[in-house]
């Protein structure tokens, strides 16, 4: 069995934090119990306990 595909995505822009904001609170509503999180240089996706994945792409990392 391949990784699971999100049910949705939200593709993150500089300075739009309040976007993001409100996509996690939807994925509060809409997912099961948290799971684990996944995170990427680029992004990183949540999952809950059926399996079931949101995911932001595009925060990235700040190197220091």
């Amino acid at each position: 069995m391949g990784e699971q595909q999100p049910l949705a995505s939200h593709d993150y822009v500089s300075g739009s934090s309040q976007d993001a904001l409100e996509f996690l609170k939807r994925t509060r509503s809409e997912l099961r119990m948290l799971r684990f999180v996944r995170v990427w240089p680029d992004g990183f996706r949540l999952y809950d306990i059926n399996g079931d994945c949101f995911e932001i792409r595009g925060p990235g990392l700040v190197h220091g």
